[in-house]
């Protein structure tokens, strides 16, 4: 079973996990790469940047970032870049969250 998507999901609307792959495939074939921006709190979130590492095939690199934070990974496939990119982008968020309630010294 799969992960809801958290972040993703203000893009697409719940569900729609195959749409977003499938953009992101078109995209990544017609311009090299994937990125999107996700408003998530006040005219902020995270960009996200799919790329994939040979000439349009697995795997791909995620690069992430919200303001100064920057998070980076490879995997296999498209869909595990969909998944990364959303997890990275909940954990920027939650750390957003976090700092604003004086949680983090």
């Amino acid at each position: 079973m799969t992960r809801d998507l958290l972040v993703l999901q203000a893009t697409q609307g719940e569900g729609k996990r195959e749409e977003l792959v499938r953009e992101a495939a078109k995209a990544i074939k017609i311009a090299g790469f994937w990125e999107i921006f996700v408003e998530l709190r006040m005219a902020a979130g995270p960009t996200i940047r799919i790329t994939p590492l040979t000439d349009g095939e697995d795997p791909y690199q995620v690069v992430v970032t919200w303001g100064s934070q920057r998070a980076e990974s490879t995997v296999s496939t498209l869909e595990h870049a969909i998944e990364v990119a959303d997890r990275l982008g909940n954990v920027f968020y939650e750390i957003r969250l976090d700092s604003s309630r004086g949680s983090l010294v």
